[in-house]
């Protein structure tokens, strides 16, 4: 879940988000593309089945015509790409995040922009390779099952500061999630409870970590949590703008929406699988540049301003012309999460199930991912997956507009004189929320908002938001009914929070979804290793589909583009440890 910041109004396509709006006639014609080069080997086409039903509507002219037609190419057609080459030391490396990473504490978040940003300055016990095999982080050693895990840590470990990371220091990283007054969200998404004791032993360098009841994702868990240094765990303040971490870089200067500034620490060699910030072309600076518009942020990749920025939508056809550097993984991008509280449309399951029915999610996944994305699989999808298997297949209905209109009619929605669907006098009014600087997910969300007045007759209220706007106005208040809100994660418990238990601000539980099936199985994957664990999960979160509490609707390729930059991808954020720099 990224956030979003200022740049919008430097591009021309970059539309205002601030004031809800009904939703006027969607042309699926804006959706003709130009035909798409060749790919580089080992990329696989998407499958889009019945694309052209939505999309086929002219002539499609050559790809070089159209690229060079467009007013905001910024360089001439053709070119190399430039991030081959010899590598070269001494380079800044800018990065392009679509929003600002707000509060910086890594134990106080979930956001998905800043724990990304976060790799930069800290660096976890045990971390993944590019093969996703685990491999050493801090700790050089660990033995671990679904009760207790032991690290030993490796003795050059330092934080930026110059202090000695020590198993003591570790040991009070866990205290701190353990504390109910620090109310970390960690708890519930990383570790499942509170529940749990550690120990450490400096002379040893030993620190171990003991569930008090089985957790089968544990050494997993502790895989992604971020270890802050002693000056970070003595003033949270400090992190919340600043770093205190043992990562590859320190953070020098953080101006909130528009830029950070990063420098590489000297005599770093503890990285993924022992990785140094002394290999060759490791750059010497890293900028993350905030910019909320993703064709912003093709024009400076095209222009050769940046070197690395995400690309989700139809912009990266331009990048693959150049013949652009890219490192890809599949996120979900649409996934409908409806509001069950008392009072609001979707705390009727009759009224969730007629509304899922009233859409073609095959349309809107064309739609809102370009034709790239494809049906989701799970919740969890995020590589290296903690659970593999089809959790979505077969929990969905087919589109059926007639069964959505009877749906309504029986809950007492019912058309009225003025063409609208009312009850007790009260009409049906949906307010949808999305997330801007996205044209195609907004055209996609469009065609949603569009689909359910055609067919169903209900009033929709849509609202572009930026990412901070999102999570205030559906985790701190209660003014909306639908909202685009996709959750990425490697392991099925990291959804557990958001759709069981305590609603905010006790919680996570933003929709106030009440599934007893969930919540019971989830209960019982959470203390069951292995198979037989990942077997509950897949039953839970069909659970949730199935009573139309989640609906899915997309995951799609997240490519991240080099230009002059190489380097591998996790999640669609870059390894900070994998940059490259050429000359050239």
């Amino acid at each position: 879940m990224d956030s979003w910041s200022v740049v919008a109004a430097q591009d021309p396509r970059a539309r205002p988000d601030s004031a809800p709006r009904t939703t006027g006639p969607v042309d699926l014609g804006r959706f003709r593309r130009c035909a798409r080069p060749a790919r580089s080997p080992g990329w696989a086409e998407p499958a889009a089945a019945g694309l052209e039903e939505t999309m086929r509507r002219a002539p499609i002219p050559s790809l070089a015509a159209c690229l060079c037609a467009l007013a905001l190419l910024a360089t001439a057609c053709g070119g190399a790409d430039r991030s081959a080459g010899p590598p070269v030391d001494g380079a800044t490396f800018t990065y392009v995040i679509s929003a600002d990473p707000g509060n910086l504490d890594p134990h106080q978040t979930v956001l998905s922009v800043t724990n990304d940003f976060n790799t930069l300055t800290y660096d976890t016990l045990v971390a993944y390779d590019a093969d996703n095999e685990m491999v050493s982080g801090i700790a050089g050693s660990w033995e671990a099952d679904a009760t207790s895990a032991t690290f030993t840590l490796r003795p050059d470990v330092v934080c930026d500061d110059g202090t000695p990371m020590t198993a003591s220091v570790v040991q009070a990283n866990f205290d701190y999630l353990k504390d109910p007054a620090n109310a970390s969200p960690l708890i519930g998404t990383t570790l499942p409870h509170r529940d749990f004791t550690t120990t450490a032993d400096d002379a040893a360098g030993t620190v171990t970590v003991t569930m008090a009841r089985p957790y089968g994702f544990l050494l997993e868990a502790v895989a992604t949590l971020p270890i802050v240094c002693p000056a970070g765990l003595a003033d949270r303040e400090l992190l919340a703008r600043g770093s205190a971490g043992t990562g590859p870089f320190t953070l020098t200067e953080a101006v909130a929406g528009d830029h950070y500034t990063l420098v590489r620490r000297e005599g770093y060699t503890w990285g993924p699988g022992g990785a140094s910030t002394d290999a060759a072309g490791f750059p010497d600076r890293v900028v993350v540049r905030i910019v909320d518009n993703e064709a912003t942020a093709a024009n400076l990749l095209l222009a050769g301003d940046v070197n690395a920025a995400a690309i989700t939508g139809v912009d990266q056809e331009r990048l693959r012309v150049r013949g652009m550097f890219e490192s890809s993984t599949d996120r979900i991008t649409g996934q409908l999460w409806f509001n069950h509280k008392q009072g609001h449309p979707g705390s009727d399951p009759a009224v969730r199930r007629a509304l899922t029915l009233a859409l073609d999610l095959h349309e809107l996944r064309m739609v809102m991912t370009s034709g790239l994305g494809s049906a989701p699989t799970a919740m969890a999808v995020l590589e290296p997956r903690g659970c593999t298997g089809d959790t979505v297949a077969g929990t969905l209905p087919a589109q059926d507009v007639e069964a959505a209109r009877r749906a309504l009619d029986e809950a007492g929605w019912t058309v009225g004189a003025d063409g609208t669907r009312s009850r007790d006098g009260t009409p049906l009014t949906l307010r949808l929320l999305y997330k801007s600087g996205f044209d195609d997910l907004s055209a996609g969300m469009e065609l949603l908002a569009r689909r359910w007045q055609e067919n169903l007759a209900v009033v929709v209220e849509s609202q572009a938001m930026t990412d901070t706007g999102i999570i205030e106005a559906t985790f701190g208040g209660d003014a909306w009914d639908v909202a685009n809100l996709p959750l990425n994660a490697y392991l099925p418990v990291t959804i557990s929070p958001f759709a069981t238990g305590a609603l905010p601000p006790e919680g996570s539980n933003y929709t106030a979804i009440d599934n007893p099936l969930y919540t019971d199985l989830s209960a019982q994957a959470q203390v069951t290793a292995g198979e037989a664990g990942c077997e509950l999960w897949n039953r839970a979160e069909a659970a949730l589909f199935s009573a139309f509490d989640v609906v899915p609707i997309a995951q799609a390729p997240r490519p991240v583009f080099g230009s002059g930059a190489r380097f591998g991808s996790r999640g669609g954020a870059v390894i900070p440890t994998s940059i490259t720099m050429p000359a050239g």
